[in-house]
C-alpha cells in the first residue's frame, strides 16, 4: 500500500484482524512449516496454494524496474547497492541495506520479511479475480489466514516412503519445477518459483536493460548486478561472475567456466541435506583448495547436531549475545573481512547459526580457472536474497527470534554494550551507536515513518505468529494471560523437538550440565570429543 508521497507502507497482513494492534492477546494467523502447508489436504490450504503459486511466479517475473518486484526487493539485502523506496543516494559504505555482524541483525530482517509477505499477499488477491464469483469469495477468505511459511531446518522429519528415516531434510517444495494446484479451469500444473529464481525475460543479472531507462548513466539508479571478487584462505584471488547469471544456483558446478549450468542455474539440493546431517562447514567440498578443506572440514563438530545448536541458541540470556555474532568488548571494524571480530560457532548467536545455513545452501567456491570461480548465491551475502530458499530460511530465523523473545521477554538493547556501535552499511554510518528507537531503513510503517526495533518487537502487532506462541490459547479463568503455563508447554515442546538426548550429550563428553535461564538446560563446553553423537 502506498502513501500520498508514494512510499510503501509495511504493516503486515491485517485483513479482518482485531484493529487494536496493541492487544497482547490478539488472535492472528500462524506462519506454518512449508512442507506441512504445501502437503496439507485441508481445503483452506488447498485454496491458498491455488492463489499463492501463480502469484509467486508472477511476482518473480515482475519487471526489475518495478519497486515491488522480486528483483528489487531481493536487492535491498545486498546488490545492487542502490536506494530502495528512498531518494537516489550514495551509500554510507559500499554495501546493501542488510545488517550483519550487527546488533540489528534480528530486528532489521523482521520488517524485511513482512515486506515480502505483504507484497505476495496482495498479488494473491489479484489472482483470485481470475476465478468465478463464488470461488473468488472462498479463495479470498482462505487467503486472509495465509502467511509466508518457514523451513524448520533444525527439526528431524521422516523421509519419504514407508519407513523413511528421521533426519534433516530440505523442503519438498523447492525440489520441483512445477506444482499441481487448483486453477480456474479445474486443476493444472504451474511453474514453481520456489525451485529457483529466474530473471524476467531470461536476461542476465548484469544486462544493460537494467540501467535506468530515464537516466541510464546515473550509477545511483543502475540496477545491474556486478561480479564479486574473493580470495581463498591461501590468498588466491578470483572473480565470481554473478553478472552472467540469469538464474540462481545451489552448489554451483564447474571449473570456473561460465557455461549453461552457471547461466541457467544448478540446484544440487541433496548436498544441502548432506551438509546439514554432517553439521560440518564444508562436508561435500566442491573445491580443489586444500587449505580450505583442512581448515573447516570438522569445524561444526563442536556441537552434537543442528537441532542441538538451535536449542542452545534459545538458552542465551542477553539480547546482544543472542542477536549478533560480533565479539563482545571490541570496537567495530568496517571492511575488516570475513571472520574478523566474530564469535566462532553457531551456538554462540542466532546470526551464526544463520550463517551456517547460508553456506550449506550455497556451497563452496568451485575450482578457480583463469581467475574465475563459481559460488551458489546463498553463500554470498550480496546476492543471497535472490534465491527463494533465503526467504524460507529467514522466516525460520524470525521464528527462532520470536521464541527467544517469549523466553526472555525482559531482555533488550543495552546502551552500555559496545556492540551497539555498528560497522556500517548502505544507510548506517560506521560507528553509529544504535538504540531500539533508531530507524530500520528503508522500511516504513503505516504512518510513513521508518520502522524501529521497538515497533517490531511484538509479532502479533504485525499480523502473524508461530506455532506454539499463540498467547490467546493460554488464558486463566478470569481471561488474563497464563504466562507460566504457556512457557512450561513451550519449554517442553522445544526440549522434545530440539534437545538431543542426554546420552548424546554424555557421548560428546561435555563437562557439565547446568540449569539455564527460565528452566532451559545450558551445556557447558568443557571437554570435547570429536565424534559427538545425535541419536
Amino acid at each position: 500500500m502506498a502513501s500520498s508521497d508514494d512510499h510503501y507502507f509495511i504493516t503486515g497482513v491485517q485483513d479482518d484482524l482485531d484493529p487494536n494492534r496493541e492487544n497482547s492477546l490478539r488472535e492472528v494467523p500462524v506462519r506454518m512449516d512449508v512442507d506441512e502447508w504445501f502437503l496439507s489436504q485441508d481445503p483452506i490450504h488447498i485454496k491458498q496454494c491455488a492463489l499463492f503459486f501463480p502469484a509467486f511466479w508472477a511476482f518473480s517475473q515482475t519487471s526489475p524496474h518495478e519497486r515491488l518486484s522480486w528483483f528489487q526487493m531481493a536487492g535491498i539485502h545486498g546488490k545492487p547497492f542502490v536506494a530502495w523506496d528512498e531518494d537516489a543516494q550514495e551509500g554510507k559504505t559500499e554495501s546493501g541495506y542488510c545488517t550483519h555482524n550487527s546488533i540489528l541483525f534480528t530486528t532489521w530482517h523482521r520488517p524485511y520479511m513482512l515486506l515480502w509477505e505483504q507484497v505476495i499477499y496482495e498479488m494473491m488477491k489479484k489472482e483470485a479475480g481470475k476465478f468465478d464469483e463464488q470461488d473468488r469469495e472462498q479463495l479470498l477468505e482462505a487467503a486472509k489466514s495465509w502467511r509466508f511459511p518457514f523451513w524448520d531446518w533444525a527439526l528431524k522429519k521422516q523421509g519419504p516412503g514407508k519407513g523413511g528415516k528421521y533426519d534433516y531434510h530440505i523442503p519438498l517444495v523447492i525440489q520441483v519445477e512445477e506444482v499441481y494446484i487448483r486453477s480456474p479451469a479445474g486443476f493444472s500444473t504451474v511453474k514453481n518459483a520456489f525451485y529457483q529464481y529466474n530473471m524476467p525475460g531470461g536476461v542476465t543479472m548484469g544486462d544493460e536493460s537494467l540501467k535506468n531507462p530515464i537516466d541510464p548513466e546515473n550509477p545511483l539508479k543502475d540496477l545491474r548486478i556486478t561480479s564479486n571478487t574473493g580470495k581463498t584462505y591461501s590468498g588466491q584471488k578470483h572473480t565470481l561472475p554473478y553478472d552472467n547469471c540469469s538464474s540462481t544456483s545451489r552448489y554451483a558446478e564447474g571449473h570456473g567456466s561460465i557455461d549453461n549450468n552457471w547461466i541457467k542455474g544448478k540446484q544440487n539440493n541433496k548436498r544441502i541435506e548432506h551438509a546439514m546431517r554432517g553439521y560440518e562447514w564444508d562436508p561435500v567440498s566442491n573445491t580443489d583448495n586444500e587449505d580450505k578443506k583442512t581448515r573447516d572440514r570438522q569445524r561444526g563438530k563442536l556441537t552434537a547436531s543442528l537441532r542441538e545448536a538451535f536449542y542452545r541458541v534459545l538458552t542465551i540470556e542477553r539480547f546482544e549475545d543472542f542477536s549478533t555474532k560480533r565479539m563482545p568488548d571490541m570496537e567495530p571494524e568496517p571492511k575488516s573481512g570475513p571472520g574478523y571480530n566474530q564469535k566462532g560457532y553457531a551456538f554462540d548467536s542466532l546470526e551464526n547459526i544463520r550463517d551456517d545455513l547460508h553456506g550449506w545452501c550455497g556451497g563452496d567456491v568451485t575450482t578457480i580457472n583463469n581467475g574465475i570461480a563459481l559460488l551458489g548465491h546463498m553463500s554470498d551475502v550480496t546476492v543471497a536474497a535472490f534465491d527463494p530458499i533465503f526467504w524460507l530460511h529467514y522466516c525460520n530465523i524470525d521464528r527462532l527470534f520470536a521464541m527467544w523473545q517469549m523466553l526472555h521477554d525482559d531482555q533488550w538493547f543495552s546502551d552500555t554494550d559496545i556492540r551497539t556501535k555498528d560497522e556500517g552499511n548502505f544507510w548506517i554510518r560506521a560507528g553509529h551507536p544504535f538504540k531500539s528507537t533508531d530507524e530500520l531503513r528503508p522500511f516504513r510503517d503505516e504512518n510513513g515513518e521508518y520502522h524501529t526495533s521497538n515497533a517490531v518487537w511484538e509479532v502479533t502487532r504485525s499480523g502473524y505468529t508461530y506455532p506454539g506462541l499463540e498467547k490467546w490459547l493460554y488464558l486463566k479463568p478470569d481471561g488474563t494471560y497464563n504466562k507460566e503455563g504457556h512457557l512450561d508447554v513451550l519449554r517442553r515442546t522445544l526440549s522434545d523437538n530440539y534437545n538431543a538426548s542426554w546420552e548424546a550429550v554424555q557421548a560428546s563428553h561435555f563437562s557439565q550440565v547446568i540449569q539455564g535461564q527460565n528452566g532451559l538446560p545450558v551445556l557447558s563446553f568443557g571437554e570435547y570429543k570429536e565424534n559427538a553423537m545425535d541419536k
